[in-house]
This record gives C-alpha cells, structure tokens and sequence, in this order.
C-alpha cells in the first residue's frame, strides 16, 4: 500500500511540474500577443497617416493643375 501511494504522489508531482511549465509557457505566449498587438496598432497608425498624407498631396496637386 505504501508503493502504491509513492507513485500517486509522484505521478502528481510531476503532474504539477508539468503544469507549471505550461503556465510559463502560455505567459510567454500573452506576452507576446500583447507585444505583436500593440506593434500592429502602431503599423496601422502609421499607415493611416501615410495615407492621410498621400490624400493631402493630392489634393494640393490638383489644385495646383
């Protein structure tokens, strides 16, 4: 009886390791959503402002013809 409780509580400890190392993992992978997230806005921004640009020289292009 004493054999099969050692193992129960190996097999859990190494359940929880296991577990662990998931957790670690999936904060790394928050991490870097949050990081590929914030660099997609800043894009997106930057994009539109080019854009807003672009607009604005042809415009005055126009106005100028």
């Amino acid at each position: 009886m004493d054999e099969i409780l050692k193992q129960i509580l190996s097999e859990l400890k190494e359940l929880k390791e296991g577990q662990n190392r998931i957790e670690k993992k999936l904060d790394s992978v928050y991490k870097h959503t949050a990081k590929i997230t914030e660099d997609i806005t800043e894009i997106n921004m930057k994009i539109e402002k080019m854009s807003d640009d672009m607009d604005f020289i042809k415009h005055k292009e126009q106005q100028t013809e």
